[in-house]
This record gives structure tokens, C-alpha cells and sequence, in this order.
């Protein structure tokens, strides 16, 4: 589904990626771990079309999209949830997901109402407070919110920037087995996040980014093996994924 090949990313003088290279394949859940400020971030907003690569290229299903605009690219079918969510504060709930289909400039209102019955089917609590501001959600709220409303662009392709991030243990629990059930309907999906175990629990396979640099790549169980990975990123009691 998704191909990064060499690619390499400036900040003025800095280079924040070094030649990062891999893939996702379609229907697999794919994590990416890293330390804060080892390009993560940096690496989807390349994706997505928000920085512009200095060498490598992007592919989706083997069509370049790297030279695309980011409104272009999300049509193509790539959608990201952001880190820090940044939902449509003043617009209601409703209002937010409607907003996540207009890259689908084609589609109908029974279209539209159908994905929205979906994604609250997904988050029960986003059609309690369909009328709400969505700045008067909670964090968690607001994270499956944000979630949703990438969901309604119907994406070939979902990247989630730390989507557990700030949020209660419960939360994080609840929005994993959202994960799990989108797993279950062949979602692509590309994950970053620091909460290793949570996303291990859930991936199909999975990299390491060092400094700009893919380190480690391998199957969930290759990586719950890999003694830099359990040091760095586990921990004691790394076995509680899988229990």
C-alpha cells in the first residue's frame, strides 16, 4: 500500500531523516517507534504533503505522491489523525465529522450519513454528543473525534500520530480496541507510538527510527525479542502484551 524509499528531510541546515526506508502492506498494521525527536512526526507530515522530501520519493500502490499537495494526497486515500488531535474546536461534533468527507467532493448526503452512522457505531459517545462544541470534549473524546473524522475521508491508508498521548490509562485502552476492530476490517494503518506496548499489541510488524535512521525493522514477535528494543522501549514486564 505504502512505499518510503531513501528519503531524506531538511529543517533549514538539519537533516531530521537520513534515508528512511519502508513499507506497509495493504490490510496490516504497521508501528513506528522512536524517542521524541527522532523524526517521526516529521516523517508523516512528509507523507501527508505538509514538508517537502530533499531526495527519496513516496509511493502509494506504486503512484508517486510525494510532489502532490497535501489536499490531493488526502483524496488519493491517505488520512492522518494528528498528534494533539486538533479537532474543529467551535464546530459541533457532527460538524467535525461532515468536515472529514469534503475531500470526497463527489459523494452524497446518503453516502455521508451512512460513513457517520459507521464511525458512531466505532465511538458510541460521539453520537451523545453529536451537537456538542467539540472543544468542550475531554482529551479522550476529542481523540476519537479526531480518529472519526479521518475515517469519513474513507482512506486507503490511516496514519496515527501518538494517539495515546496525554490520555488516561482507560481512554488509551478504549481506543486501542477501536484499533483492534478496524485491524479486523483490513484498515491499513500506520502507527506511531510511545506507548510501545500498547502499539505492539496490535501490529503486524514494526521499525525502529533513530536520529533520522530506520535501526530496527521486524515481525512484533522479532521485536518483543530484540534485547535494544526491550531495554529501550519495555522494559521489565515487556511479556505483559500478550497476557
Amino acid at each position: 500500500m505504502l512505499k518510503v524509499r531513501s528519503l531524506k528531510v531538511n529543517y533549514g541546515a538539519v537533516r531530521a531523516l537520513k534515508g528512511v526506508s519502508f513499507h506497509v502492506n495493504e490490510g496490516e498494521i504497521v508501528t513506528l517507534l522512536g524517542a521524541n525527536g527522532a523524526g517521526k512526526s516529521t516523517l508523516l507530515n512528509t507523507i501527508c504533503g505538509l514538508l517537502r522530501p530533499a531526495a527519496g520519493e513516496i509511493l502509494l500502490r506504486d503512484a508517486t505522491i510525494h510532489k502532490q499537495s497535501p489536499a490531493q494526497i488526502v483524496r488519493l486515500g491517505v488520512s492522518q489523525v494528528p498528534e494533539g488531535r486538533q479537532v474543529f474546536a467551535s464546530l459541533s461534533v457532527r460538524d467535525n465529522l461532515i468536515l472529514g468527507s469534503y475531500p470526497r467532493n463527489h459523494s452524497d448526503k446518503a453516502e455521508i450519513r451512512k460513513d457517520i452512522d459507521t464511525v458512531e457505531e466505532l465511538f458510541p459517545i460521539l453520537k451523545e454528543r453529536a451537537k456538542q462544541s467539540a472543544g468542550t470534549l475531554s482529551g479522550g473524546e476529542q481523540q476519537m473525534l479526531a480518529i472519526a473524522r479521518s475515517l469519513m475521508a474513507r482512506p486507503k491508508i490511516l496514519l496515527l500520530d501518538e494517539p495515546s498521548m496525554g490520555l488516561a490509562p482507560i481512554v488509551v485502552s478504549n481506543i486501542f480496541k477501536t484499533l483492534r476492530k478496524l485491524r479486523e476490517e483490513k484498515m491499513t494503518i500506520l502507527l506511531i507510538e510511545q506507548n510501545a506496548r500498547a502499539a505492539l499489541s496490535i501490529a503486524d510488524r514494526g521499525y525502529v527510527l533513530e536520529t533520522g535512521r530506520i535501526s530496527i525493522e521486524g515481525t512484533v514477535e522479532e521485536l518483543l525479542e530484540n534485547k535494544a528494543v526491550k531495554r529501550a522501549y519495555l522494559g521489565k514486564g515487556y511479556k505483559e502484551v500478550w497476557e
